[in-house]
């Protein structure tokens, strides 16, 4: 009787806030004028993005489907980690495995170590060498510090390099000058039962300023989809770090940053043991550290010409019971840009990077080879021709990358833009990627189950291996792509981005050895396709309205002599068909904003490749609700309450491909307050 009680209470309160959302601004926001919206949809045309050419260039003129998640869109959706917030971007798949890991990926394929897609934080790769994926929790930064995330979907290869086949997710943080005096955030909740962070910065002197920031997070379990238990997943997250920006004189800017954190975290993993029961649900105590640091010089040439060079390196380990790793990665990047005339813009570059690995072996997991190199080079060549009037663009360039698994990989594109007036823009584009197999594939001996005894047959038990395949062949892509842009009247905005992409010796695991063993392989091919859009009202001075909509379509095959139909299954069924987000953000009565955020995922068919691992086969479509109430108390002071998922008490969002347990996501509430010093 309670619980239905406080079902009918709860939905009641839903209703209000959707009744609020709509008649509150009625009341007070007729007068209040477009003051209080930080950002008009003008100045979302005019932002400046630099990941789709390596320059700076209007949002408007790019010729990628790109989107732009503001700092701004990141406060007022409430998000408290980086993968939260790219829910915002169309074409892009988020699902939480449980309180301490996402499956994440581009125009599908989504795996928690989904590898075609490059991410970096101010120009350094934080994809994990060992599985080419991204750990997110190690990726925990500041939010208060990003000044912007920019989310290409679709192949960047030309500029960016292998992995980035199916899109760049480029997370670049503010100036060191926009973050002076102090901050201090504090806040905590029903799950993040911990929000705090401190950062200060100040000017070193009137050409150099600098910020440092320390930030402790802490997340309580989730819960078991199996048995409605604690999932053991909690986890805790020390992170500190500082910047430095200065310019010396006009043609010279320099950057240092960097950062150090620590990690506490649990989990209950899946494990296959040679002894009864055989698999076996261990809990999981482990830590992630690391630190990074990394220097950019940005060099003026005249005449609108430029050369910079960054360095980097990266220190990252991580000790989980199946397996432990460390990986040091020194990277090294020259770029120049330069122009022909006023009708060719030209930008080349040189790369080169060290990744160094030792490994901790398992009887769950072993990489041959305990410490273990990697040398990439790299160079590339892009030309921007101007053919006619400024109107209209040809880009032409190719990527050059010798690595010490695949050899050479050449990945080229071609992309022309024509932007019919200041308020349209018309765009195609053929690209080709690719993306290297990592170590784990070309040597990891995984354990991919254990069967039990069976006398007299089998009278003891038969472990069964995944072995790497040191023949494996880079996966390729071939994409086509085209997009619209316009802007019909002043209030509304409308982004639509159509792609067909062609791939070919997808990764898969044939039986080998007489059903004994898996082995790694190329042998698989197929097709997606799928339709973006991203639109924007301004309903109101005071009142704006963002949509995102992702329709994706995943056909696979297996190549002539393979038989990979769970890998099949997983590549088309691990990605949804519908993706939906609806955003509305209103600023009324002079301090007070109400944010409500409504996201709509379609049902996943075949969320893992292994079929044994877990009784539950799909992820059924759910609907979620965050809403968020702030209140800028004084210029210097803002509080806010957040409700996260607050449609179902709880909802499973993705099953984990090797290791963790079906964990189903809470509902769950949240208050902060910053104070401004």
């Amino acid at each position: 009787m309670n619980a239905c009680l406080l079902q009918i209470t709860f939905r009641h309160l839903i209703f209000f806030l959707l009744v609020l959302c709509i008649l509150l601004p009625l009341q007070v926001g007729a007068a209040e004028g477009n003051k209080y919206l930080n950002m008009s949809l003008e100045d979302l045309l005019n932002v400046e993005v630099s990941s789709v050419s390596r320059k700076q260039e209007l949002l408007r003129n790019a010729g990628a489907a790109v989107f732009v998640i503001s700092a701004e869109d990141i406060r007022r959706s409430g998000a408290t980690s980086i993968p939260e917030a790219l829910r915002m971007a169309p074409g892009i798949n988020v699902a939480r495995i449980n309180a301490n890991s996402w499956a994440f990926t581009a125009r599908g394929f989504k795996r928690r170590f989904a590898n075609k897609l490059r991410v970096l934080i101010d120009g350094r790769s934080v994809y994990t060498p060992s599985y080419s994926g991204v750990y997110w929790d190690d990726q925990d930064t500041n939010m208060a510090d990003i000044e912007r995330i920019e989310v290409i979907r679709g192949p960047g290869a030309t500029l960016w390099g292998s992995n980035a086949v199916n899109g760049i997710i480029n997370i670049i943080s503010k100036h060191a000058q926009d973050t002076q005096g102090g901050q201090v955030v504090a806040g905590g909740g029903s799950k993040q039962l911990a929000l705090t962070s401190l950062r200060y910065g100040a000017a070193i002197n009137e050409n150099t300023f600098g910020r440092a920031y320390a930030k402790f997070k802490k997340t309580n379990d989730f819960k078991d989809t199996l048995n409605g238990s604690n999932a053991g997943d909690s986890w805790s997250s020390m992170r500190s770090g500082f910047r430095v920006d200065t310019e010396p004189d006009n043609a010279n800017k320099l950057t240092l940053q960097g950062d150090v954190f620590r990690n506490n975290e649990n989990q209950i993993v899946r494990l296959w043991q040679a002894t009864a029961p055989y698999m076996v649900s261990a809990p999981d105590a482990f830590t992630a550290s690391g630190w990074n640091t990394l220097g950019r010089l940005e060099h003026s040439l005249g005449g609108g010409d430029s050369a910079s060079l960054q360095v980097y390196y990266d220190h990252n380990k991580r000790d989980e019971i199946y397996l432990g790793q460390q990986h040091d990665t020194l990277d090294i990047d020259l770029q120049h840009n330069f122009g022909f005339g006023d009708w060719q813009e030209m930008v080349w570059g040189l790369g080169f990077r060290d990744m160094r690995e030792v490994m901790r072996n398992t009887f769950t997991m072993t990489v041959p080879g305990i410490n273990s190199r990697n040398r990439l080079f790299s160079s590339f060549i892009q030309d921007d021709i101007k053919l006619g009037s400024d109107a209209l663009h040809l880009v032409l360039g190719s990527k050059f990358e010798h690595n010490e698994f695949t050899g050479w990989e050449v990945q080229p594109n071609a992309r022309l833009t024509w932007s019919v007036e200041e308020t349209q823009t018309l765009w195609f584009a053929v690209s080709r990627a690719a993306r290297t197999p990592s170590r784990y594939e070309l040597y990891g001996t995984p354990v991919a189950r254990v069967q039990p005894p069976a006398p007299p047959l089998l009278p003891v038990p038969l472990v069964i291996i995944a072995n790497g395949n040191a023949k494996m062949e880079s996966e390729k892509l071939t994409a086509y792509e085209m997009g619209y842009r316009i802007q019909p009247m002043d209030q509304i905005k409308i982004d639509v981005a159509a792609f067909y992409n062609v791939y070919d010796k997808l990764r898969t695991y044939e039986p080998a050895g007489g059903g004994t063993s898996f082995l790694a392989g190329n042998m698989m091919q197929g097709r997606s396709y799928g339709v973006e859009l991203a639109a924007s009202w301004q309903a109101m001075d005071w009142w704006q309205l963002h949509l995102a909509y992702s329709n994706l379509n995943v056909k696979l095959n297996q190549i002539p002599g393979g038989s990979s139909a769970d890998w099949i299954r997983a590549g088309e069924g691990s990605s949804p068909k519908h993706q939906m987000s609806l955003r509305s953000n209103m600023t009324f009565a002079s301090a007070f904003e109400l944010d409500v955020w409504g996201r709509y995922t379609s049902r996943l068919k075949h969320p893992s490749p292994d079929p044994v691992v877990t009784s539950i086969q799909s992820v059924q479509a759910y609907a979620e609700m965050d809403v968020r109430l702030g209140w800028q108390v004084s210029r210097d002071m803002e509080v806010s309450l957040v409700g996260q998922n607050l449609l179902h008490a709880r909802h499973l969002e993705f099953i984990e491909e090797s290791f963790i347990r079906p964990t189903s996501v809470e509902r769950s509430v949240y208050g902060m307050v910053k104070l401004g010093f």
